[in-house]
């Protein structure tokens, strides 16, 4: 198995960027470990996770995953204590950009 790096490894690489957010994303397609863990990094260091829900929400339809929308929507609701690691742990059932669009995403941008 992967280790996909260390918690603190994957601390010191990311900053708050688009393209971290992106890397994260990327990184759901392969090795979500390693995403779950850059994921709980850039939410500890970028408390804001505006970037992270766009981008999750642009790659996962919510009319064909009510999983990424619900995940999505309560992240707000979840105690602050918990909310990070929650999103975190989401990467294990989100898509990411790597994963080609699914039929109705295809018939939806058509």
């Amino acid at each position: 198995m992967k280790s996909g790096g260390s918690y603190e490894s994957a601390k010191r690489f990311f900053a708050a960027t688009a393209r971290a957010v992106e890397e994260i994303f990327a990184e759901v397609s392969g090795e979500r470990m390693a995403a779950a863990r850059k994921m709980s990094a850039y939410l500890k260091e970028n408390p804001q996770p505006e970037k992270p829900i766009d981008a999750a929400r642009r790659l996962n339809d919510s009319h064909d995953y009510k999983f990424s929308s619900a995940v999505l929507e309560d992240y707000y609701y979840v105690s602050p204590t918990w909310r990070n690691r929650y999103l975190a742990a989401s990467v294990f059932s989100l898509r990411g950009s790597g994963e080609a669009d699914n039929e109705l995403v295809k018939r939806r941008r058509a």
